[in-house]
């Protein structure tokens, strides 16, 4: 209301510029998009889960309050797995206390969005500021990881991250930074309702399935958002397995779900270039073919590392490029390296304390 934003309940109004704070914009793209939204994430994301209560009524959303962060992300598991397009905004701290159900959608290949707001995990004392604590733990979590760098990417990663953990059936995590993104406002194109459903399409429609370990459990077509909870086809899941037989359960997993990933996630970047006009990639580079020292960075940091290297350019000889982690995992280490090689240093920046390190 300060900036003079228009009312935009749905986004119906087409792509439009506007200027808003990251948890704000972020939630009212996921009130055009998901079925449920859980809420009860701890004081970080309650910027986020307050705009979602707002425009949710607006739009007739099924709002699902819990009494903690573990309760919210619970609740999210359990509409995915009835075949709803469900989210949760959770905070670094909420997210180290719910590993385990974060490792149980995962291994239920369930395809959940959840927003990761990164403040720092309390230690000594909290604070407001950003730490990327929760996120490296999310590193080990089955859960695809994406990073965005500012409020346009962390909306537009939304959308990425739900065509990608619907396609691949991998859960999704979106993490933008506290201070610098999640609370910052900043202006950004919001895309329109008709555009959304273009990319994702409708959760209730039929999709191909793309890979033979899908064709095998689906067969050649198989719902958008699979139904593994139905009382009308009721199947055991999460029984009590010998060591054995749930190893085998545990590896099979890297063969015939995560081998094809990487192939599926380049085409919703591809898909979303071609509907929007904004290219994104695992990795994005700045300065880089021209530089002989790099700096290393993800999250908000990637766009300070780019004004550091403007300005350490223009007063040297030696050229700075930025390299930007935009997807954690899984980890781009390929495109790293190549993007690394030939480079008399790098310099690493990340908002993490390693202790006893």
């Amino acid at each position: 209301r300060m900036f003079g934003v228009p009312n935009l309940g749905g986004m119906d109004a087409g792509d439009g510029a506007v200027v808003m704070d990251g948890a704000s914009a972020v939630a009212l793209t996921e009130t055009v998009v998901v079925d449920a939204v859980a809420l009860g994430g701890s004081q970080a994301a309650q910027v986020a889960e307050l705009a979602c209560r707002e425009e949710g009524r607006e739009v007739g959303l099924n709002i699902l309050t819990a009494e903690s962060p573990r309760g919210a992300l619970a609740a999210a598991m359990g509409q995915a797995m009835a075949g709803c397009r469900s989210s949760v905004f959770l905070s670094g701290a909420d997210v180290a206390a719910s590993q385990d159900l974060l490792r149980s959608a995962a291994g239920r290949h369930l395809p959940l969005v959840v927003h990761l707001i990164n403040r720092a995990v309390p230690t000594h004392g909290e604070t407001q500021g950003s730490g990327h604590e929760a996120l490296h733990l999310l590193a080990e979590s089955g859960c695809f990881v994406m990073i965005a760098a500012n409020v346009q990417e962390a909306v537009d990663f939304t959308l990425i991250a739900r065509k990608v953990a619907e396609t691949a059936l991998v859960p999704a995590v979106v993490a933008m930074d506290s201070e610098q993104t999640s609370m910052a406002v900043q202006d950004l194109q919001l895309s329109s309702t008709a555009m959304i459903n273009d990319y994702l399409g409708n959760a209730d429609g039929d999709m191909a399935s793309p890979t033979p370990a899908q064709q095998m459990l689906y067969g050649e077509q198989r719902r958008r958002m699979p139904r593994l909870h139905d009382p009308d086809q009721p199947m055991l899941q999460g029984a009590v397995h010998d060591s054995q037989s749930y190893a085998m359960g545990a590896m099979a997993s890297g063969p015939f779900f995560d081998t094809h990933f990487d192939e599926l996630l380049q085409e919703a970047f591809q898909e979303f270039e071609k509907l929007t006009g904004r290219y994104y990639s695992a990795l994005s580079n700045y300065r880089v073919d021209e530089s002989s020292r790099l700096l290393l960075a993800q999250g908000s940091a990637v766009e300070a590392a780019k004004v550091v290297a403007d300005r350490l350019s223009s007063k040297r000889k030696d050229r700075i490029g930025v390299v930007g982690i935009h997807c954690l995992r899984p980890f781009p280490g390929a495109g790293l390296v190549e993007q690394l090689s030939g480079k008399r240093w790098v310099a690493v920046m990340e908002r993490l304390v390693a202790p006893l390190n």
